[in-house]
């Protein structure tokens, strides 16, 4: 399913023992090296002093970093190792799982959930031909669309599937996690169109445009159906052993996760979602089906700092007859400020998905926002 680093992936997916490991043959290596090489030099016992020194300074330094817990990676949290987010760029154009599969959602020390998928590969019930008195709507996102930290019911796409009874509502979960709103694109594009919908609701986050699009790229990346990727940065075996290199780093670009700093000034989130609206306005007009673009933050913090505004979160807005684009922002502000600390509460602390409770406030949500949407949507179909 992911592209991984080929000869470097096992070096790129360090724990603290095979850390450790690295750091005591390097460190006894250059002290054997620095020896033979300054074998007849009369200053030798006073450089080798110098670079035990050095040693001890960089070693208490790296190892109170560590302590600190500052700089560990989302996945050193959630499962004791380190990996590059360059693992996780699919490998085929058309991502998504394996056909009628089983397979566990899980996060160290914090969850473990089954989830099976259908003869599409997507985790969600079976997909039938459309019924012509069905009104359906797919959900296409990342994991949280999918329903990572969650049993697979309690995902916010099931959760709001049971809400409305009125009419005859279908919702299908087309969620993939580790994928993008560029990679839910090409999956409508190309396979997903066949479910005729109604309506296509497209979760994006932040996150879709400050990372994902820097390690994968935009539309650009689908080549005559085929996947092309820029090459994945080496230097990144320094970031993934030292913490020390991971503060000056983040210093340098304000970045928790290795993106080369040429690619940083680069990145145009507002012209990538640009690009983004213009495809998904281009296939809804071409169509007739309205499409729903929602922006939604992953992190709890967006919504209780009131100066932090993601570019990107343009809150509601009409773009053409058939896309609209909206925000959860202000719906998870109140959720904020009528439940206070417990908020917090609603995400995993190391993982950092919602757990059942937090999809049932994105459901919540995301109806909210979208249920006039719906609602005139439905009127029209019912009066054809």
């Amino acid at each position: 399913m992911f592209s991984g680093w080929d000869f470097f992936s096992f070096l790129l997916e360090p724990n603290w023992w095979t850390t450790l490991i690295v750091y005591v043959v390097i460190i006894i290596g250059l002290y054997i090296i620095l020896s033979a090489v300054l074998k007849k030099y009369h200053n030798r016992k006073k450089i080798l002093i110098g670079y035990k020194y050095v040693v001890y300074c960089f070693l208490l330094m790296e190892g109170g970093l560590r302590l600190s817990g500052l700089y560990y990676s989302y996945f050193e949290k959630k499962g004791g190792k380190y990996e590059s987010l360059y693992k996780y760029r699919p490998k085929e154009a058309l991502h998504k799982r394996g056909l009628n599969d089983t397979f566990w959602m899980e996060s160290q020390n914090e969850f473990k959930f089954r989830f099976t998928t259908n003869s599409q590969g997507y985790s969600d019930g079976e997909w039938r031909l459309k019924d012509g008195r069905e009104f359906r709507i797919l959900a296409l996102g990342d994991s949280f669309t999918e329903g990572f930290g969650a049993e697979q019911n309690r995902s916010w796409v099931a959760q709001i599937s049971k809400s409305d009874t009125t009419k005859e509502l279908k919702w299908y979960n087309g969620g993939i996690s580790a994928s993008d709103p560029f990679t839910n694109f090409f999956a409508l594009e190309n396979e997903l169109y066949k479910l005729k919908p109604d309506m296509v609701v497209q979760i994006y986050t932040s996150q879709d445009f400050e990372e994902d699009v820097l390690l994968r790229g935009g539309m650009e990346r689908f080549k005559n159906k085929q996947l092309s990727y820029k090459e994945k940065p080496k230097r990144e075996i320094f970031y993934a052993y030292s913490h020390i290199f991971r503060m000056i780093y983040k210093l340098k670009s304000g970045r928790k996760i290795f993106i080369p700093v040429s690619e940083l000034k680069k990145n145009n989130p507002k012209s990538s979602f640009a690009e983004l609206v213009k495809n998904y306005n281009n296939w809804a007009e071409k169509h007739q089906i309205t499409v729903v673009l929602i922006f939604f933050h992953t992190s709890s913090y967006y919504y209780s700092a009131e100066d932090y505004v993601s570019e990107i979160d343009l809150g509601s807005k009409r773009r053409s007859k058939w896309l609209m684009i909206k925000s959860l922002s202000d719906c998870y502000r109140k959720e904020y400020l009528n439940k206070g600390e417990t908020f917090n509460l609603l995400w995993w602390e190391n993982d950092g998905h919602h757990n059942a409770q937090g999809y049932q406030m994105m459901a919540k949500c995301i109806e909210e926002v979208i249920r006039p949407v719906i609602d005139s949507v439905y009127q029209v179909k019912i009066n054809q």
